[in-house]
């Protein structure tokens, strides 16, 4: 983030901060295209970046990105890296995706016995099902987090009609043909850059 100290006016504390968003950008994108990498993906504040060992050195890239700002790696260990929720096997030059829990993982979530209003339970079953659906988990990592979604619902007290209902749910909503998912609606932000009122 960058913070345009001083008394400009917002329209120049705007122009500054694209500048120098743009400025960052291309540094990075020339350190990434220097050092040959393979695969860049960035959220927020945390980076994957796929590399070839045998062309580029790791420590050389962590060093260049160090210049501007302070940075943290983490290597590949026991053909697997952690990113985000997800952890990513290497498996003969393929990746898979598996949902990654931290080791202090807890599984609560709203008490189905809880005074909160249903729509505030029933959200957190939505979104831990609709993950399955939209990570591109393998088969085994699919039938492993539909297990781990049940004693979820399960410890935090959900009857287990609910849990068979979300289950239902989610098979449903995976067997829809990919035409019709293809169709569902999709939302996106955009800033806006006009006057301001």
């Amino acid at each position: 983030m960058c913070y345009i100290i001083g008394d400009f006016p917002t329209i120049y504390r705007r122009k500054l901060h694209c500048w120098y968003t743009s400025l960052l950008v291309r540094f990075i994108v020339g350190t990434l295209l220097n050092n040959k990498i393979l695969g860049y993906v960035r959220y927020v504040d945390d980076t994957l970046i796929a590399y070839d060992q045998s062309i580029t050195d790791a420590s050389s890239v962590l060093k260049e990105f160090n210049q501007i700002h302070q940075n943290t790696m983490e290597l590949e260990e026991y053909k697997k890296i952690n990113f985000l929720d997800l952890t990513i096997p290497r498996n003969n030059e393929t990746l898979e995706f598996n949902i990654f829990r931290k080791p202090t993982y807890v599984d609560k979530i709203i008490p189905y016995n809880s005074c909160h209003p249903a729509e505030h339970k029933y959200a957190t079953v939505r979104y831990l099902t609709k993950r399955i659906n939209t990570y591109h988990l393998g088969p085994a990592a699919r039938e492993d987090e539909m297990i781990s979604i049940q004693n979820i619902l399960h410890s935090n007290g959900f009857p287990l009609h609910h849990i068979d209902k979300s289950m239902a749910k989610y098979k449903h909503s995976k067997s829809k043909p990919a035409h019709s998912r293809e169709n569902d609606k999709k939302w996106i932000a955009f800033t806006f850059f006009g006057k301001e009122t």
